[in-house]
């Protein structure tokens, strides 16, 4: 499991120490986690071990979307957005 986490600040109301993302399976390595440049949203690169391929799942801050099947040794990219309220996962 990886965890990426941010520093103890504050947003508003909100105290900022929280996870932003959890991967799992822990063979998955993240590779970058970035802003999206032209809409908003985040996106979020993995790279899945050698081997078989692997159910991915991310936790979003504190939400649980499932990102698919990576088959070993891919490289993957998804853009995150929030719709309605919830964040939704797109492969990219």
């Amino acid at each position: 499991m990886i965890d990426v986490k941010i520093g103890h600040q504050r947003c508003g109301n909100r105290q900022l120490n929280d996870v932003i993302v959890e991967l799992t399976p822990p063979s998955v390595q993240l590779l970058a986690l970035t802003a999206d440049g032209t809409k908003p949203g985040l996106h979020l690169r993995i790279q899945s071990a050698p081997g078989k391929p692997a159910e991915v799942e991310a936790l979003l801050f504190g939400k649980k979307l499932a990102l698919g099947v990576s088959q070993g040794g891919e490289i993957g990219t998804w853009r995150f957005r929030r719709a309605g309220g919830q964040w939704k996962a797109s492969r990219v």
